[in-house]
């Protein structure tokens, strides 16, 4: 690999990239649904740690 140095550092991120978006674009979805439902009853910081145990779980 001395030969293509930059060679190595290129496979390693593309083997951490994810299969699918699949993932991402139901975080956004539920974060959405969060948002519109309970935005007015809520803060900001009560909204995101809501938001990221949705997303986690």
């Amino acid at each position: 690999m001395d030969f293509f140095p930059n060679l190595s550092v290129a496979i390693r991120i593309y083997l951490m990239l994810p299969v699918s978006v699949a993932g991402g674009e139901r975080s956004f979805s539920k974060l959405e649904l969060i948002k519109t439902y309970l935005r007015s009853s809520m803060s900001q910081e009560i909204l995101v740690r809501l938001a990221m145990t949705t997303i986690e779980n």
